[in-house]
C-alpha cells in the first residue's frame, strides 16, 4: 500500500495523473480509500463501465435556444465536498472507447463540458486491470496510457512463494 500512497500523494503534487494497474482484488480501490480517509479527502468514485460520456463531461441541454451544460452528480459532489477531493476512476479498461475518451479528456483538461473546472486540490487516481484478466472487448486507448503516471502492482511471485515458505511449520499438540 506504500507504493499506493506515495503514488497519490505525487499525483496530487504534480497534478499528474496516476493510473494503478495490477490484477483484480489486489487493493486499489481499498487502498486509494483508506488514504483518502485518512487525509481528509473526499473520495469520488466513478466506475468507467457504469458510466456514459455525458454522465462524465455533463449533459448538453437545449434551454429556450440556448446550449447549456448540466453538470453530473459526481462534479457537483466534488464542487460542493468543502474538502479536497480524490476522483478516483476505477475500471478504466473496462469502459467504452467513448467513455474512455472523456475521461481521458477529463484528466488531461481537468474540466468538464463548458470549460467548468476540477477544483485546483482535486487528486486524479485511475485503476485497470491487466489486460489478459480482461474479455476481449477491453482495453485501454494507446493516447489514455500516455497521459498517467502509470504504476504497475504486479507482485513478484517468487518472492511471495519464498516469504510463504519461509515460515515455520506450527507444531501441534498430541
Amino acid at each position: 500500500m506504500e507504493k499506493i500512497f506515495n503514488a497519490i500523494e505525487l499525483a496530487g503534487k504534480t497534478q499528474v495523473p496516476v493510473m494503478f494497474i495490477s490484477n483484480p482484488g489486489e487493493g486499489k480501490t481499498t487502498a486509494v480509500e483508506l488514504w483518502a480517509d485518512a487525509n481528509g479527502y473526499h473520495c469520488e468514485v466513478l466506475i468507467g463501465s457504469q458510466y456514459s460520456q455525458d454522465e462524465i463531461l455533463g449533459y448538453q441541454v437545449n434551454n429556450k435556444g440556448q446550449l447549456d451544460v448540466l453538470e453530473p452528480e459526481w462534479f457537483r459532489r466534488i464542487t460542493k465536498a468543502g474538502k479536497p477531493s480524490v476522483l478516483f476512476l476505477d475500471e478504466m479498461s473496462a469502459a467504452h472507447p467513448s467513455v474512455q475518451g472523456a475521461l481521458l479528456n477529463l484528466c488531461s483538461s481537468r474540466e468538464i463540458r463548458g470549460g467548468k473546472k476540477l477544483p485546483e486540490d482535486c487528486i486524479v487516481v485511475a485503476a485497470s486491470n491487466f489486460k489478459e484478466n480482461l474479455p476481449d472487448f477491453c482495453d485501454l486507448l494507446t493516447p489514455q496510457i500516455n497521459r498517467f503516471m502509470i504504476i504497475n502492482l504486479s507482485t513478484d511471485n517468487n518472492t511471495a512463494l519464498d516469504t510463504y515458505l519461509s515460515f515455520e511449520k506450527p507444531t501441534y499438540p498430541k
